[in-house]
């Protein structure tokens, strides 16, 4: 499979897991949660929610900013830490909006948090397409395809 292909199947789970992560935790923290066992219950969850809107976000705003970085030739590590970091702050201003609008700060802090979120899935997808794929676990195999008899 291509590893840009690889990449786009991948890097949605970066935030969806960092965002069920972090709502588990923010539940645990601010009381929400009375025992540690909830917060195991919570993340999968969280993680139904975050996982549609990560691949959908990922479709809308990741494949279109790819064209364009991979056209422009923006496809360094530092061009794509700033073009997820701008994806995740544009969705976590519009959950912000949603959800915290009428907090300054909790609107701050969401879109902060969600840029954070689009720097790793940033990186995890230059790691994805920029390394090349794994050697074989046997050097000394064929490589030609042909059946080992």
């Amino acid at each position: 499979m291509n590893r840009i292909v690889k990449a786009f199947l991948v890097v949605p789970l970066v935030p969806s897991v960092l965002f069920a992560a972090a709502a588990s935790i923010l539940g645990l923290v601010s009381g929400g949660f009375s025992l540690l066992p909830a917060v195991a219950y919570s993340f999968p969850i969280w993680l139904m929610f975050a996982l549609p809107v990560a691949y959908g976000a990922s479709v809308i705003f990741g494949i279109p900013s790819f064209l364009i970085f991979r056209r422009l030739g923006w496809l360094s590590r530092s061009g794509l830490l700033v073009g997820a970091s701008g994806i995740g702050f544009l969705m976590g201003c519009v959950i912000a909006y949603v959800f915290a609008a009428g907090e300054p700060l909790g609107f701050v802090l969401t879109a902060l948090t969600f840029t954070v979120f689009g720097a790793v899935s940033g990186y995890v997808f230059w790691w994805f397409v920029s390394h090349a794929p794994n050697p074989p676990l046997n050097p000394d195999a064929p490589t030609s395809g042909a059946p080992v008899s």
